[in-house]
């Protein structure tokens, strides 16, 4: 009786103990962990979209938040559209080169626009993972505003045209 209690016991150990430590990481870890340059940096130009629907896109690095890159300016292609003018929170998934280019914003969470109020001398202070989910919070709630300003506007007008 004894033997099988503890055989009970042992199995389920077994079974169950590996389970206990495989957590995944929460989405905001993998950003992080796979990103080897994160940069808050403004727009200060862009060019034409090309036949591969990239366009040139150069940048004013205004601050650090991950990586070993320097404030400089440095230029990318993009297929996302960035604002001139507008600061954004760009990362990269390749190490800096001072040679040729290394960016490639490949998905829209790889230049997140940071809200015209926030203050950059504060972002300077915090972690990067604040700074991160920050501006991703901050980004997600105006998105969501404008969407609801959005459906607003369409439910009116097609509340007028259903009335014809």
């Amino acid at each position: 009786m004894k033997t099988y209690i503890i055989f009970t016991i042992v199995f389920f150990l077994f079974l169950f103990l590996p389970n206990i430590n495989a957590q995944t990481p929460a989405a905001l870890d993998r950003y992080l962990d796979e990103s080897k340059t994160i940069l808050i940096a403004k727009c200060t130009y862009k060019g034409a979209v090309k036949a591969n629907l990239t366009g040139e896109i150069t940048i004013q690095i205004l601050h650090v938040v991950k990586g070993t890159e320097k404030i400089r300016e440095i230029s990318f292609n993009s297929r996302y559209g960035l604002e001139v003018g507008k600061r954004y929170l760009i990362r990269s998934l390749d190490e800096p080169t001072t040679y040729g280019r290394y960016f490639d914003i490949k998905d829209l969470a790889s230049a997140v626009q940071i809200p015209d109020h926030e203050d950059l001398e504060l972002l300077q202070t915090l972690s990067p993972r604040i700074v991160v989910l920050r501006i991703m919070n901050q980004r997600a709630s105006d998105l969501e505003s404008e969407m609801r300003i959005r459906q607003y506007e369409l439910d009116a007008l097609n509340q007028v045209l259903r009335d014809q």
